[in-house]
């Protein structure tokens, strides 16, 4: 675990035995690496290493002394020991942690090597694959971000030298955040023994001049203070601490509340209405109206590790927490929210990303449905862990900048603040050929120009988040080569075969309705069109540029794919109008593919009893496998298959699903027979 998930998610395993971690004598880098003392264990642990002669302590050894050199925030060093805790033994999860570490320095082409040589060292495939993946999409976003980002960004003013973390707008622009830099809290004579630093306190700093000083002294306290919150007019905030005086083996982080009450803040006070025992509680961000706040918790009834939940507050106070569910939350860590109108922003270190923790934005719609997410990609995002990333409507902006705000990263070493300026771009120009290409006869004919339009076709197909798995989700397209398309305009027809990078380029007639038809041995045919009927001619813009992708998808047998917007209402099997576009869709495929065959799967929510349930799927399957053969498909082609509630699509608890939760349920999906 990192150095910033040690203060992003609150400390998750610190043990405050009384006089034990700080005062009992360290006698050799294994014993401090116990007591989590790792600034002491990466002083020790190097000579231990050398004296030892034994292949397993010695990959033990480097093991603690790379686990060390994580949490401390160095995986230049982390990587190191890791590979020679791997060279000695083979261990497999050395090398995983090696990959990873590779993949937080953006070493992506080793990274996927790294991932690779997993697959042959655990057998896994589906989950290797998905990083080798993972790591080719992020590589690619760098790449983009350097030629066109709608992102700049800068370090902020008031860093230090040390961990600066997690902003807060305060007054007249102010911001409130996270250091260890020290003289913030009560006893600064003290060290935090993790990591060789100050405990973590509140400050507030003036970004106009980079001035910085403690927060009211209410805040700090002599434990480790996490991400504050505020409501709109500052009259109220909630704040996470790990630690208090109630002493015990294990400290566990807690939101507390505060007033402002004649201008000074009341002594805060632990929210006990949402928490319980043994449970940690961090990152509060409440709405703007002051009716939800959103945090982050390790409570066992999530989904793991540690998930978003929200509390609606009410007339008697604040409701009991909410899981946000399962298109937000995953068994990895969510933390960091922070709400900004019906858009929730949040880290994760579990959603396909760069690299550690990855920020990403979804938005609520007025069904209470939350949208697909979006990483934010580079340059917000990198290998390292990027997180707090908030919104600042009180700084001055110019016209063409759409947005400000700052977020954290550890992305040079420490954990650091940084402001960025979302701009808009200008519109994308269209670069035309060489000039030693163009043909000008202004001058030469004294009229127009020699117009040319090229088109440019890609053809491409979808990366699954499991290699040759649909059901788990598309994330990111992939080139197809050398893919044989028939193109078909006017009463002219050719077949051509795209270049190793899956591209062709044909030159344009204007006033023409283009088909292109692909097919690839392994992939499913598809067709997509392109009309230059609306193409005008334009003296200033001769030369013109257009592109077209082809999406070739593998012909994936036995697995589900999920035919979007088919569902259906409560207890009815009837295909609803919203339903009928993607069977269409579903429609055409089957045309151009006249081989495949196909079992259409259908699904119920889990109320009502099983009989009933599965009597009810079997005639939403049947009513879609009607409406393909109303448009002309052969019923021989299709199977109706109805599985009732035995197949849930949402991985809530039955008594615990929301209504948009039930709607996924009851769905339909298809999978190819033969």
């Amino acid at each position: 675990m990192k150095k910033t998930k040690l203060f992003s998610i609150g400390f998750l395993i610190t043990l405050f035995i009384a006089g034990c971690s700080y005062t009992q004598k360290i006698k050799d880098g294994t014993m401090a690496y116990e007591r989590k003392q790792y600034a002491v264990a990466i002083k020790m642990l190097p000579n231990e290493f050398a004296k030892e002669e034994g292949l397993d302590e010695r990959s033990k050894l480097a093991i603690m002394l790379a686990n060390s050199y994580r949490v401390l925030n160095q995986p230049t060093q982390s990587k190191k020991w890791f590979l020679k805790s791997y060279e000695l033994t083979g261990n497999p999860d050395a090398l995983k942690n090696y990959a990873f570490a590779l993949k937080e320095l953006e070493e992506y082409p080793e990274a996927s090597r790294a991932f690779e040589d997993l697959i042959t060292a655990t057998g896994d495939a589906f989950l290797w694959r998905k990083e080798v993946a993972a790591c080719q999409q992020a590589q690619g976003w760098i790449d983009n971000a350097k030629k066109d980002s709608e992102y700049v960004l800068e370090s902020s003013n008031f860093n230090s030298s040390k961990t600066d973390a997690s902003p807060t707008i305060y007054k007249s622009g102010q911001v409130v955040f996270l250091s260890d830099r020290g003289t913030g809290g009560e006893k600064e004579e003290e060290i935090y023994q993790w990591t060789g630093e100050n405990f973590m306190d509140l400050f507030v700093a003036n970004p106009k001049n980079g001035k910085v000083e403690p927060f009211d002294k209410v805040f700090n306290s002599p434990y480790n203070e996490g991400t504050i919150t505020f409501d709109k007019d500052f009259t109220e905030a909630f704040f996470t601490r790990c630690g208090s005086d109630d002493g015990g083996e294990r400290q566990y982080c807690k939101i507390m509340y505060s007033q402002n009450v004649d201008n000074e803040w009341t002594k805060p006070v632990p929210m006990s209405n949402i928490m319980i025992e043994k449970t940690n509680y961090m990152h509060p961000t409440l709405s703007e109206d002051g009716k939800i706040l959103y945090f982050a918790t390790d409570i066992l009834d999530g989904f793991g590790g540690f998930d978003i939940y929200y509390s609606n507050r009410t007339k008697e106070g604040w409701d009991l927490p909410n899981n946000l569910g399962s298109s937000i939350n995953t068994e990895g860590y969510e933390v960091f929210p922070f709400i900004d109108n019906d858009t929730l922003y949040f880290a994760s270190d579990f959603h396909v990303g760069m690299g550690g923790l990855d920020i990403f934005r979804t938005t609520k719609s007025r069904s209470g449905r939350w949208s697909p997410l979006q990483n934010l990609r580079s340059p917000i995002n990198s290998g390292a862990d990027d997180f707090g990333y908030i919104v600042d409507y009180q700084s001055e902006k110019l016209d063409t900048v759409l947005q400000v705000g700052y977020f954290t990263s550890n992305r040079e070493g420490n954990d650091d603040i940084y402001k960025y300026s979302k701009v808009l771009l200008p519109p994308k120009k269209i670069i035309p050929p060489p000039v030693e290409e163009i043909v000008d006869t202004t001058e030469i004919a004294g009229g127009e120009p020699e117009y040319r339009f090229i088109l440019e076709l890609n053809t491409i197909e979808s990366i699954f988040e499991k290699i040759d798995d649909p059901s788990s989700g598309v994330i990111g397209k992939d080139r197809l080569p050398n893919t044989k398309v028939q193109i078909s305009f006017g009463d002219q027809s050719l077949t051509i075969e795209t270049d190793e990078n899956g591209q062709y380029e044909m030159e344009l007639t204007l006033n023409q309705f283009y088909n292109f038809f692909g097919s690839k041995g392994g992939y499913l045919n598809n067709s997509t069109t392109f009309s230059s009927q609306e193409i005008t001619k334009d003296a200033e813009r001769p030369n013109r540029r257009f592109k077209v992708d082809l999406e070739l998808n593998k012909e994936i047998i036995g697995k589900e794919f999920t035919l979007e917007n088919i569902y259906y209402d409560l207890a009815r099997f009837e295909i609803r109008s919203d339903a009928e576009p993607t069977l269409n869709i579903l429609s055409r495929m089957l045309q151009e593919n006249p081989g495949l065959r196909i079992q259409l799967s259908s699904h119920t929510d889990c109320r009502g009893n099983n009989d009933y349930n599965e009597w009810l799927s079997q005639q939403r399957a049947e009513s879609a496998v009607k409406h393909l053969i109303g448009k002309g498909i052969d019923a021989d082609r299709l199977v109706a298959k109805g599985f009732g509630e035995t197949r849930p699509s949402a991985t809530c608890a039955c008594t615990n699903c929301t209504e948009d939760e039930h709607q996924q349920n009851r769905r339909t999906t298809f999978t190819i027979l033969e």
